[in-house]
């Protein structure tokens, strides 16, 4: 299936992705790829199947849950940094764009979510 430039700068737009002129052909080759062989799945005849899996819980029993906050401490006082009760972590560097749009606060070495 073939898809345009076009598409795919608006596809990469929606996911909030940058796609250099490098990679954007190769993105309209693999996409139409992708598109191809899911418009060959689409013409499957499963008009014959009507056998389903049964749904089965694959986890296992809670059966003896620790006590909440038991090790909370221990994982604070191991952590290399801590701030309160949280673990302070280094910044992740993101797009200033989804950081007003996530509420997401940011100082220098510490990422503060705020929800």
């Amino acid at each position: 299936m073939n898809i345009t430039k076009e598409e795919v700068l608006k596809l990469a737009k929606l996911a909030q992705m940058e796609i250099g002129d490098d990679e954007l052909l190769t993105m309209q080759r693999d996409l139409g790829a992708i598109l191809g062989y899911v418009s060959v799945i689409e013409k499957a005849d499963v008009s014959g199947v009507t056998h389903s899996p049964p749904l089965v819980n694959v986890l296992r029993e809670d059966s003896d849950p620790h006590e909440s906050c038991l090790y909370t401490e221990l994982l604070l006082n191991s952590a290399p940094r801590r701030v309160g009760s949280y673990v302070a972590v280094p910044q992740v560097r993101v797009n200033k764009k989804s950081v007003a749009r996530e509420n997401v606060s940011i100082s220098e070495d510490v990422k503060v979510i705020k929800k």
